[in-house]
């Protein structure tokens, strides 16, 4: 789309709809949000090098920030600092207490800081995108962070182009397609399922037999998945939060997975909306977009691993919870009580 056209578009978009997110504009306008987000080059938005291993070790020097990730359905938001990065073998996570995530920078394209004027004051971010240009992760300041170290940050890694190269069309959903499973690969699939000794085995395990993750699950050995009534999500989050059961919660994209570890406790309705709105944690959940909610046991080390597990129509992955745990520590028993409760019903 010409520039100027979609320029004109955006303003009009913005004047109909004054608080509606970046996100929001650009499916409705059928671009990218960088494409949205490009128009504010040399204004509002500075490109910066696409350094991203160099930019996100320095993320720590802003302090107490929010953490944004999200997907279509899913928009996690952690506040923290960006503490204890590793980057190996083409990954690069964060396993701090509040900062927790685990990315896959392969797809990462390029990188902006954005400085807005709102009614609510300046709101500072660095904001990551792919090459089709949607937003993988975003970084906010706090009035709490340290706004020099964000302006030194700019300055050091600015592009002098100021100019994003992407592919600039609205983004495709990924859809995932079931394969032909024989019976002799769903029996030895499901043999290797009760093998598993560590959680993190399973992805190799799908990925062997050519699955994708839904397929996997809908294919488990008898008791250890169960499909639920999708409703079914508003007891997850009523039982969670009024047992104070501290919980571990997974959502992203492709791009990237941020994990929170704690407690769920505010819970608020708005409209399709489930959200948890806690001080430092907060989860929206659109509910219209769950397609499929499973329950989900694989085996450790450690016992038995249950989780609660929402996909979307095209079968990809939207969050999953988890009991908090840590690695060589069995599952809290008020978690597997949850999740046993639920596959019971």
């Amino acid at each position: 789309m010409n520039t100027t056209v979609l320029s004109n578009e955006f303003a009009t978009y913005k004047e109909a709809n004054p608080k509606a997110y970046l996100y929001r504009a650009a499916q409705d306008l059928k671009v990218s949000e960088l494409d949205l987000l490009a128009l504010e080059i040399g204004k509002a938005a500075t490109v910066l090098n696409p350094d991203f291993e160099g930019i996100l070790g320095r993320l720590r020097e802003l302090g107490k920030v929010m953490a944004l990730t999200r997907n279509e359905y899913a928009v996690h938001e952690r506040k923290g600092i960006y503490k204890n990065m590793n980057a190996q073998h083409g990954h690069i996570i964060f396993v701090g207490k509040d900062i927790d995530l685990r990315i896959f920078p392969q797809s990462w394209n390029s990188a902006l800081a954005v400085v807005q004027e709102t009614e609510r004051g300046t709101k500072r971010s660095i904001q990551f995108f792919d090459k089709k240009g949607l937003a993988i992760h975003k970084v906010f300041l706090l009035p709490e962070s340290k706004i020099e170290s964000f302006d030194q940050l700019v300055s050091d890694f600015k592009n002098e182009t100021q100019e994003v190269t992407f592919v600039g069309e609205n983004p495709q959903a990924i859809i995932h397609e079931d394969i032909d499973f024989t019976e002799e690969n769903k029996l030895a699939f499901q043999k290797e399922w009760k093998e598993i000794t560590d959680t993190h085995q399973f992805f190799g395990l799908y990925r062997k037999y050519k699955l994708h993750r839904q397929q996997a699950v809908e294919n488990a050995p008898d008791g250890f998945a169960k499909k639920l009534d999708n409703e079914a999500i508003k007891t997850l989050f009523e039982k969670f939060s009024e047992n104070k059961q501290e919980i571990m919660v997974f959502a992203g994209n492709k791009s990237i997975i941020q994990i929170h570890s704690g407690l769920g406790e505010n819970i608020l309705y708005r409209g399709p909306w489930i959200n948890i709105m806690d001080p430092d944690f907060n989860l929206h959940l659109n509910m219209e977009g769950i397609n499929s909610l499973f329950a989900v046991v694989r085996p450790s080390e450690d016992g038995p691993i249950h989780s609660i597990e929402a996909y979307d129509e095209n079968k990809e992955m939207i969050v999953q919870f988890f009991g908090k745990r840590k690695p060589r520590i069995p599952e809290l028993e008020g978690w597997t009580g949850i999740v046993k409760d639920m596959m019971s019903e």
